[in-house]
């Protein structure tokens, strides 16, 4: 797999620096870091393992609106269904509340899976690339999310 990934990441890096508007090599080379140390974080590992879902589409409606989504890591099991959306940019600190936005978009995520998947325990996560930082979107916070729509 170590090959593998590493002539992917040659491909991707090509990619990035050519074309119409191309990447300069130093950001290239970011944004490899950043996914790189993602992908290898044992916290996450799962989201990347073979049985976890990659732009996962999704289509249905909550509460009368139409969602159409691809989830970018979707982990299934018995129990569970988790998921990860990432983002870039600069991370919320500590104290500051998650984007209301990306709250929303979470918790149509969440409630189409609850009805998708009715006897598994949804989790939903967004996770920012620049340092790995994460934070949960509960359940509660999601419903919460759900009753204002």
């Amino acid at each position: 797999p170590v090959v593998a990934r590493n002539q992917a990441i040659r491909r991707v890096s090509a990619s990035y620096q050519s074309g119409r508007q191309p990447l300069s090599t130093e950001l290239c080379d970011k944004i490899i870091t950043d996914v790189t140390a993602l992908i290898d974080a044992p916290r996450w590992q799962a989201l990347f393992a073979p049985e976890a879902l990659c732009e996962a589409p999704v289509v249905g409606m909550v509460k009368g609106i139409t969602v159409s989504a691809k989830i970018d890591r979707m982990l299934i099991t018995e129990h569970f269904v988790i998921i990860a959306d990432f983002k870039t940019g600069r991370p919320p600190h500590d104290s500051e509340a998650i984007p209301v936005a990306y709250c929303r978009q979470m918790a149509l995520y969440g409630a189409l899976l609850e009805g998708i998947y009715p006897a598994k325990t949804i989790t939903c996560w967004l996770i920012w690339t620049q340092d790995l930082s994460e934070r949960e979107v509960t359940a509660s916070m999601r419903h919460n999310i759900i009753l204002t729509l």
